[in-house]
């Protein structure tokens, strides 16, 4: 019984890892609104059709919460 607790326990988790990890990847990989990449250009020094700039905060923030 106790076998059977902890394996559904390790799959439950997994499951739930798998949907966090997924989440997060898309929410990375989102395209920024048009208002915000102006924004960030600014605040960058680049123009807006530039290069996007290598890290953004909330990609950084979600880095350090792991």
């Amino acid at each position: 019984m106790k076998e059977e607790k902890k394996r559904l326990d390790e799959m439950i988790m997994h499951a739930i890892g798998d949907r966090y990890r997924t989440s997060v990847h898309d929410l990375c990989h989102e395209p920024l609104p048009e208002g915000m990449q102006k924004l960030l250009a600014e605040m960058d020094g680049t123009s807006a059709g530039g290069h996007p700039p290598q890290g953004s905060a909330s990609g950084n923030a979600q880095r350090r919460s792991r």
